[in-house]
């Protein structure tokens, strides 16, 4: 299970970072090819996609329309074809979820390069500095870099929530699009359950989360924003870990992964659709979905994924017009995108 495995989170890998690190300085916590056919985008959008022989990977489609590989394809040699069926003993490199820094500079995502474990692991938004993470990676990049803040997720009204490192776990927070009104959706004390992958409702009304809070394994949270005292009302809980919960655009179902057998470790993304009060959970299937939209950071543009054409593929949407145009269209599947934020000193 992922939980079970210390280092497939990157949430519990900074935890132990920061505790290592307030021995020894003041934590001070931050805020901040092919080409297609498409309307201009703003900022780069990052995603994950296994355009290349079933090898999830880590990419970002620029406002030219560059498709760009992040992180480096498999060289372990083990097979020229990295879907699950062919997952061997010389297993194929897997890369996942990608998350952005608050500078917009670096990304975050999990992989299966820690020894057939799933773990942290960083690149640069230009490809560089690619790095698996262990322990002392994980203090050295946090010492150095400085990125607390992480994960960005702009609201339809234009508030934004993110991921913090607060009392020694990740946390949850949301503010107003200048920065103003912050308010701390969750609260565990130190060194509690880590609170990560969020997702704004349509509506503005709700967010999801995902959490360890319940006996160490991932669970798949709501809270109302509504609710005065915030409680966090489960949604999943099934005997592997549910994360990654996005919601479809009508609001009607949420999207989410259930790691089923360990399957991240071999490439196999396993897709569930749920109500937005937990009920009625199951397999994809040939359900269609559209949804896990990410705003730009202006507010204009909105990007989301959809399984309509068969393939998973990116669609970016005038918010004002509601044109929207497909971003991707390749053999592969095209997942979970997220906005590349503005730097907070840009003045832009």
């Amino acid at each position: 299970m992922i939980t079970r495995r210390m280092i497939f989170v990157f949430g519990g890998v900074v935890i132990v970072v920061v505790l290592m690190l307030l021995a020894i300085v003041a934590v001070r916590q931050v805020l901040a090819p092919e080409t297609v056919t498409l309307a201009q985008i703003n900022r780069d959008i990052a995603f994950l996609s296994d355009r290349d022989g079933g090898q999830w990977g880590i990419y970002t489609i620029n406002p030219d329309g560059d498709i760009i590989r992040l992180t480096p394809a498999d060289d372990s040699g083990a097979t020229d074809d990295c879907t699950p069926r062919n997952w061997g003993e010389g297993h194929c490199a897997f890369d996942y979820f990608p998350s952005y820094a608050f500078d917009g500079e670096m990304l975050n995502f999990l992989t299966n390069r820690h020894l057939d474990e799933i773990g942290p692991a960083q690149v640069r938004t230009d490809g560089t500095e690619f790095r698996v993470l262990d322990v002392l990676g994980a203090i050295t990049a946090v010492a150095v870099d400085q990125r607390f803040d992480w994960d960005p997720q702009w609201s339809v009204d234009g508030r934004i929530g993110w991921s913090k490192i607060a009392d020694l776990n990740l946390e949850i927070f949301i503010a107003d699009a200048d920065g103003s009104n912050e308010r701390r959706l969750t609260r565990d004390g130190i060194n509690g359950p880590r609170d990560w992958f969020l997702g704004w409702s349509p509506d503005g009304a709700a967010l999801t989360y995902s959490s360890d809070r319940n006996g160490g394994i991932e669970n798949i949270y709501r809270v109302d924003l509504s609710d005065e005292e915030l409680t966090p009302v489960q949604l999943t809980d099934n005997p592997v870990d549910d994360f990654r919960a996005t919601w479809a655009l009508d609001g009607e179902s949420i999207l989410f992964i259930s790691d089923v057998d360990d399957g991240l470790l071999r490439g196999d993304v396993q897709l569930f659709l749920m109500n937005p009060d937990g009920s009625d959970q199951r397999p994809l299937g040939s359900a269609v979905f559209e949804g896990g939209a990410a705003y730009s950071p202006d507010g204009s543009q909105m990007v989301y994924m959809s399984n309509e054409g068969g393939a998973w593929n990116l669609y970016l949407r005038d918010v004002a017009t509601g044109d929207t145009v497909q971003l991707t269209d390749d053999a592969g599947d095209d997942l979970f995108p997220v906005w590349q934020p503005l730097p907070l000193t840009s003045g832009e």
